[in-house]
């Protein structure tokens, strides 16, 4: 399975046309959970949820927390 973690490369490939889900941390900063919420809805992209930044570097396979991440088509 491909993937992407961090706000830079899942928003390049979102623009490219190649994610099929995107994975957001309730606990990112509001004004950047918006944002990255609106450029998913813009690219009609399937977005999950999950608790906190950590979890989601933890099941994306990195050592360090994650806003946010995405699953490539």
């Amino acid at each position: 399975m491909n993937t992407v973690v961090g706000t830079k490369q899942v928003k390049k490939a979102l623009k490219e046309g190649t994610v099929k889900e995107v994975f957001i941390a309730e606990n990112t900063d509001i004004g950047l959970k918006n944002k990255l919420v609106a450029l998913c809805e813009k690219y009609e992209v399937k977005i999950s949820y999950m608790d906190t930044k950590k979890e989601l570097g933890e099941n994306f396979g990195i050592g360090i927390n994650a806003a946010i991440a995405a699953i490539l088509i």
